[in-house]
Order: structure tokens, then sequence, then C-alpha cells
């Protein structure tokens, strides 16, 4: 059964972002649409199966996200069996402090 995939308004800004810094980085819109376009297609992959991502620990406690790791960006979701929701919570560079982002705030 395939569950429905959902952005939190953070995820969405973060998807915002990445077209952004991809245009910027490679000076084309068409491969920033391809990048982001291909991440949302990874993200949406998961759907039949989204616990098959890599369980977040912190502290030796699962911290309720998933990881899935699509080139320079970590995408951080939360499956809802109730709802049978896969909620995108966050989409962060691979190089910023995500414990700090997610768990600490």
């Amino acid at each position: 059964m395939s569950y429905d995939v959902i952005y939190t308004v953070e995820a969405k800004s973060d998807v915002m972002q990445i077209l952004a810094d991809v245009t910027s980085a490679s000076g084309s819109v068409m491969v920033a649409h391809r990048y982001t376009s291909e991440l949302l297609a990874k993200i949406k992959a998961r759907r039949d199966f989204p616990r098959s991502g890599k369980p977040l620990y912190y502290q030796e406690k699962f911290t309720g996200y998933y990881l899935l790791i699509y080139k320079a960006y970590l995408v951080f979701y939360r499956v809802y069996e109730a709802q049978q929701q896969m909620e995108v919570v966050r989409i962060l560079p691979g190089k910023m402090d995500y414990k700090k982002v997610l768990l600490l705030t």
C-alpha cells in the first residue's frame, strides 16, 4: 500500500532553496529543475516502503525520523501509520549540522 507523501512548510521552503542554490551553482534553471525533480522522485519512490530509509537515532533513542540521502542533501521524514502518510519534514544540505536543526530546537 502506498503512503501519501506530504511536505511541511519548511520542507517546501527547502526545495525552493535547493532550486535557487543549484541554479546559482550551475547557471542553468533547466539543470536546477532536473535536480529537484530527481530529488522529489526519489522521495516519492519511498512511499511504498517508507520505513526503508535509515532510522535516525540520537543518544541511542529513535527520534521518529528516517533519513534518505540524495547527492548533497539529506531528506528527513516521519511515517504515520494510522494516516498512511510519509511526512517530509526537512531537506538539508549534508554539510549542515542537522542535529542542531532537527533535534535541539
